[in-house]
């Protein structure tokens, strides 16, 4: 993600130098065409003068849309960095949980799980109000894996035993950004389905 808002950055530099270095041909051509008006060749010189002018509209109507789609793909590349850091963050944490755990139990309706740690300590994650959450015994409030500014749906915990074979964890939910989705443009959405399987190592 840095790699394209540094491209993005690079690009509006280089737009930036090749804007200065027309307008400054162009102030170049209006001296002289002011210095030829005056030695009275007017004929020629208004049609220098609305050449140069249609240039001018031109080159700045493209440099103003190179611009805004700039600064939209790094828009887009913010938004997309912010919802990829807190799926990743949100399944190491809850991945570390689960391989170190000597207990693990899924939800009925597979929209939490209950993980209890080699000491004893027991610990639950859930999706709560647009966030994905843990709870332990020893903090009274829930301790949230993702930001304000990203909003967790379709979270899925899913046990799965097979004979002979310790148990695995099946980990699912869909980041986006935080905000109503109808009023955003194109360049402010950003979803991500994060999905992953753990097998729980030192379960009793």
């Amino acid at each position: 993600m840095f790699i394209g808002i540094k491209k993005g950055m690079k690009a509006i530099v280089a737009l930036t130098i090749l804007i200065y270095t027309v307008c400054s041909l162009i102030l170049t051509l209006l001296k002289k065409m002011i210095k030829r008006i005056f030695q009275s060749i007017i004929g020629f010189t208004l049609i220098e003068m609305l050449v140069v002018i249609s240039l001018l509209g031109l080159i700045s109507t493209i440099a103003v849309g190179f611009l805004f789609t700039s600064l939209m793909g790094s828009n887009k590349a913010e938004v997309t960095k912010e919802v990829r850091q807190n799926g990743a963050y949100a399944l190491s944490v809850m991945e570390t949980f689960i391989i170190s755990s000597r207990f693990v139990e899924c939800g009925p309706s597979e929209n939490n799980i209950r993980v209890i740690d080699i000491r004893g300590n027991e610990t639950s994650f859930f999706c709560i109000e647009g966030k994905i959450a843990s709870q332990s015994a020893s903090f009274e409030s829930p301790y949230y894996l993702t930001s304000d500014k990203v909003k967790a749906s379709s979270c899925t915990f899913s046990c799965l035993e097979s004979p002979g074979k310790p148990l695995s964890v099946k980990i699912s939910f869909i980041l986006s950004q935080s905000g109503d989705l109808e009023s955003l443009r194109a360049n402010e959405k950003s979803s991500q389905v994060f999905e992953t399987t753990v097998i729980a190592r030192n379960l009793d």
